[in-house]
């Protein structure tokens, strides 16, 4: 079951005014699709108040071997007198990387993970510029509630961006704005990112906020 969030608008005349615009609309949503978006935006674990959770290991292994290189160092010398040292890098090995995604996985188990929040802010700028955006689409003939969701997703997109979410842009790109109909629309790919999960994002077991955030 997705968790919802929800906020009030404060009373004022432009959103009386893109109330009463809005009113007999049908029912819109944003749906995020990753599995670990509500442990993004909620937190999980220790750091949220929540009991301990010890994610699975394989999946921070892969991730490791991708993000974490090894710094290499070689020494060139010539006649035997020392010219320069050269540094590079290298992908982890198998062992290397399985020491660090346990040692990975036990601060998650100890500490949690901090929120990092993208719907929440989201619908805060919403809630400062909700009647430019229904005006915009009035001028250019687009339905208000898919302007008010696309501005949304777009704002989502921003947030995860300014937190420097580490899942290789897959929360970003998974978002969808859900049509009256049922239909869903995918959220156009500002950049390009391989399409590969960090699934150990997820609490096990499905608890404290597994499930994804919707608006």
């Amino acid at each position: 079951m997705a968790r919802d969030v929800e906020v009030e608008f404060e009373d004022s005349e432009a959103y009386r005014r893109v109330k009463r615009l809005l009113e007999g609309s049908e029912d819109w949503s944003i749906e995020c699709r990753t599995s670990y978006s509500g442990v993004v935006e909620f937190g999980a674990g220790p750091a949220v108040g929540n009991a301990p959770f010890m994610p699975p290991l394989e999946p921070i292994k892969e991730w490791a071997r991708r993000k974490i290189p090894v710094e290499t160092r070689s020494r060139r010398v010539r006649d035997g007198v020392f010219v320069e040292e050269r540094v590079g890098h290298r992908r982890m090995r198998k062992d290397e990387a399985e020491k660090a995604a346990e040692a990975i996985r036990w601060k998650i188990y100890n500490e949690g993970l901090e929120p990092q929040p993208f719907a929440r802010p989201a619908i805060h700028d919403l809630q400062a510029g909700i009647g430019g955006v229904v005006d915009r689409a009035l001028r250019e003939g687009e339905a208000p509630m898919h302007a008010v969701m696309d501005f949304i997703r777009t704002r989502m997109r921003h947030h995860i961006g300014q937190n420097g979410t580490n899942d290789e842009g897959t929360l970003a790109r998974e978002m969808y704005i859900v049509h009256p109909d049922g239909r869903r629309e995918k959220c156009r790919p500002s950049v390009k990112a391989p399409a590969r999960r960090t699934p150990w994002m997820r609490p096990s077991g499905g608890g404290d906020n597994a499930s994804s955030p919707c608006i």
